[in-house]
């Protein structure tokens, strides 16, 4: 039986899957960008950020795994692309991007050691470690991530998110670069670079497997309790992307020198609530 609390729990446990460092650091950039056309902007980031990962998520999840889709590939192709997409979600692109993003905003402010090659090697390997500690314990991957790690992490953007709202930083300035004739259409692309259509592919696994190990093997259970915690992980997600593109229209006191949206948002919080806040 998969209750209403367990739902949750997995729509939570698939919200922090797709919560990685590029969903942080694109949005505030392109909302800086976008200025007064911000909102136009993150409907476009959406599109590609959210509801192509989500169809994306339920069609591997009904198939048990993404190597399914390319069964009527040749052999060489099939294996050559599923190669490539794991290299890319892993050792060589994804996990070397969220590990530098959990360095540069979430540990060294802390204040704990200096910026230094020695650091930041013995911070990944611990990072990465624990990382795969959770990854190789798939079975509790939904109460260690959805009961817990989740939640922290929404408290910590909703104070964010509402402070943006009530106090923002600058007024907004005008749409430079692409977007001043072509907002919406510029974020579709910023979408893309947050690989999560790419991600999914994975994670339809990780969520069938998840299931799997509850009992829940049926292709019309998967496809309904997926569809479910789906819609309220890219409902997080959208709402958090608009108030991310927000924040990055309203920071231009801290962003004119900043150079990756990762910047801005630890800049703008660090305004908003200080070093202990940061």
């Amino acid at each position: 039986m998969f209750s209403t609390k367990d739902m949750l729990v997995l729509g939570m446990m698939v919200f922090a899957l797709f919560l990685g460092a590029g969903n942080i650091i694109f949005p505030p950039m392109a909302g800086y960008h976008s200025g007064t056309d911000w909102f136009s902007a993150s409907l476009g980031f959406i599109v590609t950020g959210v509801v192509l990962p989500f169809i994306t998520l339920i069609t591997v999840a009904v198939n048990g795994r993404g190597e399914r889709l390319s069964v009527d590939l040749p052999r060489w192709v099939s294996v050559t692309f599923w190669v490539a997409l794991y290299l890319i979600l892993g050792s060589t692109f994804a996990m070397p991007r969220v590990t530098n993003t959990a360095y540069e905003l979430g540990f060294l402010p802390l204040g704990l050691v200096e910026k230094s090659t020695a650091s930041h090697l013995i911070f990944a390997f611990v990072f990465n470690f624990v990382s795969m500690f959770f990854m190789l314990k798939q079975g509790t991957m939904i109460s260690a991530i959805g009961k817990f790690m989740t939640p922290a992490l929404l408290f910590l953007l909703v104070a964010v998110g509402i402070a943006v709202v009530r106090t923002p930083l600058s007024p907004i300035n005008e749409p430079i670069n692409q977007y001043v004739d072509f907002a919406f259409f510029s974020g579709i692309v910023d979408g893309y670079q947050t690989m999560d259509v790419l991600s999914a592919m994975a994670f339809g696994g990780i969520v069938a497997r998840a299931l799997a190990s509850r009992g829940i093997t049926s292709p019309q259970e998967v496809v309904v309790i997926t569809t479910k915690a789906g819609l309220i992980a890219v409902g997080l997600l959208a709402a958090l992307y608009i108030c991310l593109f927000y924040l990055g229209a309203t920071s231009d006191m801290v962003s004119q020198t900043a150079t990756n949206g990762g910047q801005i948002f630890s800049r703008y919080v660090d305004v908003l609530y200080g070093a202990l806040g940061t």
